[in-house]
């Protein structure tokens, strides 16, 4: 417990830190830290220290609920960890209101003003220092007095439509995030700017434009599916879909093509990102880890969180050369039905150069990869006929053989399609691969008209 001269009252709906800040400097302290240390200021700040007393009277009874309801992937907890202050209320009474600290808050509730939260002088941001109730910048280079914002802040209602904001301003400043790393804290400054910069990405229609662009040039030898991840990373995260440039966006990307020709960058990404962008599994990815042909960051044991490093697979492609002959992989996938050969299995004997292609960016992957037809139909015979013996699963089943699921099961109760002789329980799902061929041939020339 702190035992300190002056104890001031607490104003109605003031933030712990306001408070501990205000008691610092009615008893005459220069620094918050000459009062208590860095580590119970920070607890404070989280809300983290309830517990805390000043001559027996507990600052408990300051402490609020947050906007627990509200998800944003910037941060876990809805606090804010840096001070944002009204200045009309530092020149009233030096209070710092709780609700300043939600990161949905901007705007002062009484005096209608946007909350500052950076010094418009050495452009560094504040901290919980005493010249805080001055209306002073808490940079000692510094101490600049603070001013009032000039420009136009946009009038959101809705705290979800300010986290929508959040998450567009963050990706509007940084267009090549592949990923977001979710820090546990709201501790992002110039919040105002960021969410001037979201709210302009998903109501202005040349803003949103101009940033597919940078999302397009960022990866000018890449599938569009690649260099759309930043927009599928906003569209996945925001609170709603109503906000009028996503539809534009979405046009945007299908239309805009690269105009670079020699820029380099890098796409590392989530395993689970790049699976559906590579048209790979879990297995596969390893696959390709021991190949070197992407890299695991930090050695991490792979899961669909692991960050990993897909460049090298473009790097590689982008040296196949395509001939007028080739054909999209997209307009071969009967093919690739018939003879059960996945993506992955094409992709990976490419790159081990066991299957001659071509690469020309498209839309996705499988559209940028160019085979001659008759080639990939020998390799794919090849491949088919080292399949006798192996296990088929029953969804590999219904696309080989076109039939539903209900009708393949009946078609295991009559023994037509048997399970392995090395049935163990969680097998029933399993087919023999030579029964799916003469169930195949067993059925009629339409059912397979498969344009092979």
């Amino acid at each position: 417990m702190l035992k300190l001269s002056v104890v001031p009252a607490s104003y109605i709906d003031e933030s712990p830190i306001g408070y501990t800040l205000r008691l610092a400097k009615s008893n005459g302290f220069r620094y918050i830290n000459a009062m208590i240390n860095k580590t119970i200021v920070n607890k404070i700040v989280k809300n983290q220290l309830s517990e805390f007393k000043f001559n027996d009277c507990k600052i408990s009874h300051l402490y609020k609920e947050n906007d627990s309801h509200i998800r944003n992937p910037l941060f876990k907890h809805n606090q804010a960890i840096n001070p944002k202050v009204c200045l009309s209320c530092i020149f009233e009474n030096k209070k710092i209101s709780y609700y300043f600290q939600s990161p949905y808050s901007y705007l002062c509730t009484k005096h209608q003003c946007p909350l500052i939260d950076t010094c418009p002088h050495c452009k560094q941001s504040l901290s919980w220092e005493l010249s805080l109730l001055d209306g002073n910048c808490t940079n000692p280079q510094c101490g600049f007095k603070l001013k009032q914002h000039s420009f136009i802040h946009p009038e959101l209602t809705e705290k979800e439509d300010v986290s929508d904001c959040l998450l567009a301003g963050y990706l509007a400043s940084n267009p090549a995030t592949f990923f977001l790393t979710q820090t546990k804290w709201a501790s992002h400054s110039s919040q105002l700017k960021l969410i001037n910069d979201g709210y302009k990405l998903l109501n202005n229609k040349d803003v949103g434009q101009q940033w597919i662009k940078k999302l397009i040039n960022n990866l000018p030898f890449y599938p569009k599916s690649f260099a759309s991840i930043p927009f599928k990373i906003l569209v996945k995260n925001i609170n709603s879909a109503d906000w009028p440039c996503i539809d534009i966006m979405k046009d945007a990307l299908l239309k805009e093509n690269s105009n670079k020709t020699n820029h380099e960058c890098n796409l590392v990404t989530q395993a689970g990102v790049a699976m559906d962008l590579l048209g790979v599994d879990l297995f596969n990815l390893r696959q390709l880890n021991e190949k070197n042909l992407i890299t695991i960051r930090n050695n991490e044991r792979l899961t669909k969180k692991t960050l990993v490093d897909i460049s090298n697979i473009i790097k590689k492609l982008r040296k196949l050369e395509y001939l007028p002959s080739m054909t999209p992989l997209s307009e071969q996938k009967s093919k690739m039905v018939f003879y059960d050969i996945s993506p992955a299995k094409i992709l990976i004997s490419i790159l081990n150069g066991e299957l001659s292609a071509g690469y020309r960016p498209s839309t996705d992957l499988i559209s940028s990869i160019l085979i001659e037809p008759d080639e990939l139909k020998n390799y794919a015979i090849k491949y088919f006929a080292k399949r006798l013996g192996n296990k088929v699963t029953l969804e590999q089943t219904k696309e080989m053989t076109g039939l539903p699921i209900k009708t393949l099961y009946n078609l295991k109760a009559k023994g037509i399609l048997n399970t392995p002789s090395w049935y163990r329980p969680g097998c029933k799902h399993f087919c023999v691969f030579e029964d799916i061929l003469k169930l195949r041939e067993s059925l009629s020339d339409t059912q397979l008209s498969l344009n092979l």
